[in-house]
C-alpha cells in the first residue's frame, strides 16, 4: 500500500453482549450492504495506518439474536446510522518484503 494515499475501506465491526444470545454488526460496506458507504484507509508511515468514517458516511447496524432467528435467513436489519470514527493501527515491525514509505 502506497504511503500518503487514501483508499476505500470496507469495515465490519462485530461485537457481542455477554447477557445476550447473539451478536451485533456495524458495517460500512457498499458491496455487501447497498446504501452504506466505505470508510477511508490511509497509510501514514512505515508502521501506521488510519481508518476513518466521516459524519456523512453511512453504516448499517445488524443483529443476530440467535433465539429469534431460528428458521429465518440472515440477520435483522436494525437501521442505518452516521457513526463517525477514526482509529490508528500501529504495527511493531516490518516483516519480509513489506514496502516502506520513502
Amino acid at each position: 500500500m502506497s504511503c500518503a494515499k487514501t483508499y476505500p475501506a470496507l469495515v465490519h465491526y462485530t461485537f457481542w453482549l455477554p447477557s445476550a444470545n447473539g451478536h451485533w454488526g456495524l458495517n460500512l460496506n457498499p458491496r455487501a450492504y447497498p446504501g452504506t458507504t466505505a470508510a477511508t484507509l490511509s497509510r501514514t508511515g512505515n508502521l501506521s495506518w488510519t481508518v476513518e468514517a466521516e459524519s456523512d458516511d453511512i453504516a448499517e447496524l445488524l443483529s443476530w439474536d440467535h433465539n429469534k432467528l431460528r428458521g429465518n435467513q440472515g440477520p435483522s436489519r436494525e437501521g442505518r446510522f452516521n457513526v463517525p470514527f477514526k482509529f490508528t493501527i500501529n504495527a511493531v515491525a516490518l516483516i519480509g518484503g513489506a514496502k516502506t514509505c520513502s
